[in-house]
């Protein structure tokens, strides 16, 4: 079975292109599945997540160009149904809704079948109006459509009751599970990971950490990832006078090996999918605090591995993250707590979830309206 997965790309600024590379690579160990990985766009400067050498890697635009205009001007669509004639594609995956107009129109051309991946909460799109338009345009159109989290899941059939809609969640890396680091109960570091924007909310985050130094001065709070925001972040932690405790530490590529120096991880989103930056922190051993929002609620047990803060409330976040810093015991249990729940999303397992997800959609194939879940 030919499997295509289309999507932004594979830089390291992206949790979507982790994943993809997760999953793509792990099918690519079973002779059944042969695997193609059609990206957007990449600059040359590209960070690439480790990509098995058996998928094939293709590039749909060598220049940066916004999918409207690609859509309309640069021949999108023919180009994708070209790549997918010429390599007799069984199956397409659009990965995030950005990508669902493109995907629909080319796979009813080339009458593939077609799965849409949600990679965002699909209750929220007041920042990206037209992945709004596109989420409605795909799951009412595509084969089936895969959800990360029971609560998208339960929003999916009731906006689209007649598709064929699956939960799977994203998997840990295991990289990440195999570290074998103990955890660092005596480190004063708290960390942050995600993109500059508006999503991640880190204006908030330095609003709460002003408020957490007044209280323990002697920590120190890193925050990893690039995007549009950076001058506007600086330019706060600045006004804040938190210059050297609040720190925009930029995109690295050895973030696990850095892990073992903090204490606890901090999520101030306002809205995710189901973030990889949270099991990977768990994979590390580290305690978890975030705001109480779909995606980190199926991850964090409140009071057992982490905190979920009511969304509304800094206050109450600011005595969560005390509670880690003056409670030693605590910070230690939440930490074993943490690793034991990564091991609940074990790559193998939600593989074995999308390849029963391709047979029943190869049976659609074969016998049309019997996909089944």
């Amino acid at each position: 079975m030919k499997v295509c997965f289309v999507c932004g790309g594979f830089s390291a600024n992206g949790g979507i292109g982790r994943v993809v590379s997760l999953l793509a690579n792990e099918l690519a160990k079973d002779d059944q599945y042969e695997i193609f990985l059609c990206s957007f766009y990449e600059t040359e400067s590209s960070i690439y997540y480790e990509i098995d050498s058996r998928c094939h890697l293709h590039e749909l635009f060598d220049n940066p160009v916004s999918m409207k205009h690609a859509l309309l001007l640069d021949h999108a669509v023919k180009k994708l149904v070209s790549y997918l004639i010429a390599n007799r594609i069984d199956i397409v995956i659009a990965c995030g809704a950005l990508y669902y107009p493109l995907a629909v129109i080319s796979t009813r051309i080339c009458h593939i079948l077609l799965v849409c991946w949600e990679h965002i909460s699909p209750s929220i799109t007041g920042d990206y109006w037209f992945q709004g338009q596109s989420r409605v345009f795909g799951a009412k159109r595509s084969d089936c459509n895969v959800v990360l989290t029971k609560y998208a899941l339960k929003i999916y059939n009731q906006r689209f009751p007649s598709a064929s809609n699956w939960q799977i969640y994203n998997p840990v890396d295991p990289i990440a599970l195999e570290g074998g680091i103990p955890y660092n109960i005596t480190s004063h570091k708290i960390v942050s990971v995600g993109r500059l924007c508006y999503q991640k909310n880190f204006e908030r985050l330095i609003e709460i950490a002003e408020a957490v130094f007044k209280r323990h001065p002697d920590w120190i709070w890193d925050i990893y990832g690039e995007g549009e925001n950076h001058i506007r972040l600086e330019s706060l932690i600045r006004q804040k006078g938190l210059i050297g405790k609040v720190q925009l530490c930029g995109q690295v590529n050895d973030l696990y090996a850095r892990y073992s120096d903090y204490a606890f991880f901090v999520m101030t989103s306002r809205y995710e999918g189901f973030p990889m930056v949270l099991l990977e922190a768990s994979a590390h051993r580290l305690p978890m605090i975030s705001f109480d929002i779909p995606g980190p609620d199926e991850i964090i047990n409140d009071g057992v591995n982490g905190f979920l803060c009511p969304t509304d409330s800094d206050e109450v976040m600011i005595d969560r993250i005390s509670y880690l810093i003056e409670i030693d015991s605590g910070r230690a249990a939440f930490s074993q707590a943490s690793y034991n729940t990564a091991k609940e999303f074990d790559l193998s397992r939600i593989v074995q979830q999308w390849k029963k997800l391709f047979e029943s959609a190869y049976k659609l194939k074969q016998y049309p309206k019997c996909l089944g879940k």
